[in-house]
């Protein structure tokens, strides 16, 4: 009834036993990511990408989408909305 259920039967591996190669690059990133913070310093490359990415531009997004905004509300005939950052 359960004969593929026998206790003497070893496990069939479809593939067979394939070698680990461990690739030295790969092993390398692994352990970089795991100490990543002793390589961080603070300097003005750093300050400037967070000013740049942090700041700069979501701020250029949300301009963006405000005057698109404005642009549709005035093509469509409507009253501007009372966005903060919207012109006056």
């Amino acid at each position: 009834m359960f004969s593929g259920l026998d206790a003497g039967n070893t496990q069939r591996r479809g593939v067979g036993n394939l070698p680990v190669k461990n690739n030295k690059y790969i092993e390398d990133f692994g352990a970089r990511r795991e100490t990543i913070e002793k390589e961080f310093t603070w300097d003005s490359a750093t300050i400037q990408r967070l000013l740049v990415w942090g700041l700069a531009v979501p701020v250029g997004i949300y301009k963006m989408m405000v005057f698109e905004f404005d642009s549709a509300d005035s093509f469509g005939g409507k009253p501007k909305r009372d966005m903060w950052g919207s012109p006056k």
